[in-house]
């Protein structure tokens, strides 16, 4: 599972950049995967280097660098389960026996060397031999198994979307690591680990930088050299459907937050009527910022209370993760001298199957209004919508029923649907969730079947995704 899980997120990060797998890591990743050809070798030596870099983000021990008694040194990865208890009890630099297991070509010859390879490589001026798996150590008596284990707490860590935002938190110093690598360093005691560029470059000299703490509840067992210590990241969203999410940024990541001095304006509802934005301006232009639904209510009551200058604190990200869309700039919090909102509840996943009623309801009507783009980015890396016509993600029903379309439907429907045409549908009606503002009053639902043109179209859909 977990080997599973490791493949298919190797391949979205390398999707996402828009990048080939390297072969020769693809290569070396199926023949790890394939334990049916793995062989079991034992070894005497010393663990030398701790490894704490990963696919499964975090900043925990995973990994060991083992120097053999002829002096060579393989990559031996470890169930990070057992991180702590192989720390306290066998250590750096001392004679210890251990039980392996690998592919017998990898065990001789690492075939791909990823950045946190070649850093161990550097710290250890010697290049790995080979690369398998640790199962067993020993050493005066003591033995520690390391068998597989299905961790969920691992999985809701590295697809965690929870994050609590810092403002304007003092640095204390800045320090320069390796190469492009900088540390800001916080009178909180937390640190973020910075590539110096273009992107990071104004944060490096700010005395107070607000920022996204992730919320990683710590895995018994496994060994965390630091658990404040934190790399920034870019920070994208992704559209699916008609929903924007952010994207789990992969563990204990960062993402920097700019804040700007406006006055508020009006909140705004999104098409389903779901107030999901506010306006604003400064003495420049007129500033729009987006939100969850869920933070519709708190957000008037502060309105109501503060009628003047207020710092925004956002970040502008791109919907479908593409740098040349148009960027929304997604708000963290609000705050004047006497008050702060945090609005973080776009951050929070949950499931959708929550959000709707449980029995199916038949509706029959005339299709009034069809939600098209006003364009759509053929560069991005959303497989769809690939054109303008499949790109609706919602149509209205008799001016009152908002009916939200998946992507997959949408492309099956172009062809037949059109204003003033009748259609009939059986599916979900949404609850309005606490804090939400429905402004439009409209009933909004997801269908589970379609007719249209005497045509049946099904979605195949059990609301346990974003829609």
């Amino acid at each position: 599972m977990r080997k599973t899980l490791t493949l298919l997120g190797l391949i979205w990060a390398f999707s996402i950049y828009a990048q080939d797998i390297p072969k020769r890591l693809l290569d070396q990743v199926r023949k790890n995967g394939n334990t049916e050809n793995h062989i079991t070798a034992y070894y005497t030596g010393q663990i030398v280097l701790y490894g704490f870099k990963g696919y499964w983000g975090g900043n925990y021990l995973n990994n060991i660098a083992f120097r053999k008694e002829n002096n060579e040194v393989i990559k031996l990865w470890i169930e990070p389960d057992y991180g702590q208890e192989l720390v306290e009890k066998f250590g750096l630099n001392t004679t210890v026996q251990v039980k392996v297991t690998g592919h017998p070509l990898l065990l001789e010859e690492i075939q791909y060397r990823d950045g946190a390879t070649q850093e161990m490589e550097k710290e250890l001026r010697t290049k790995f031999k080979g690369v398998g798996y640790l199962q067993q150590i020993s050493k005066d008596g003591q033995t520690l198994d390391l068998p597989k284990k299905e961790n969920s707490l691992l999985a809701k860590n590295l697809f965690s979307t929870n994050y609590e935002t810092i403002l304007e938190a003092n640095v204390l110093r800045t320090e320069k690591g390796k190469g492009r690598e900088r540390f800001l360093i916080f009178e909180n005691d937390d640190t973020l680990v910075v590539d110096k560029s273009s992107w990071n470059n104004e944060y490096l000299s700010k005395e107070k930088v607000s920022y996204l703490r992730p919320k990683i509840e710590p895995v018994p067992g496994f060994y965390y050299p630091t658990r404040n210590t934190f790399q920034v990241a870019s920070g994208f969203l992704l559209s699916t459907g008609q929903t924007t999410q952010r994207v789990p940024i992969l563990g204990s990541r960062s993402v920097f937050v700019d804040h700007i001095t406006v006055k508020l304006g009006e909140l705004i509802p999104d098409n389903s009527g779901l107030v999901t934005m506010l306006s604003s301006k400064n003495q420049e232009e007129n500033i729009a910022f987006t939100f969850s639904s869920k933070d519709a209510k708190p957000i008037q009551s502060f309105m109501n209370k503060h009628s003047g200058e207020v710092k925004m604190y956002f970040k502008p990200l791109t919907p479908d993760g593409h740098v040349k869309s148009e960027k929304d700039n997604v708000l963290y919090a609000i705050a004047n001298e006497t008050d702060t909102l945090i609005t973080d509840a776009y951050f929070t996943y949950d499931f959708n199957k929550d959000h709707y009623l449980p029995n199916q309801v038949e509706v029959e009507g005339t299709i009034t209004e069809i939600f098209y783009p006003e364009k759509v980015n053929k560069f991005s890396h959303i497989e769809t919508p690939q054109t303008v016509e499949t790109g609706f993600r919602a149509m209205l029903i008799n001016d009152n029923v908002y009916l939200k379309i998946r992507d997959f439907l949408a492309i099956s429907l172009a062809n037949y649907v059109a204003e003033g045409k009748k259609v009939s549908f059986k599916g979900w009606k949404r609850k309005l969730l606490e804090n939400e503002i429905n402004a439009k009053g409209y009933t909004i639902m997801v269908p589970s079947e379609i007719t249209i043109d005497g045509k049946l179209f099904r979605n195949n859909i059990d609301l346990t995704r974003t829609l």
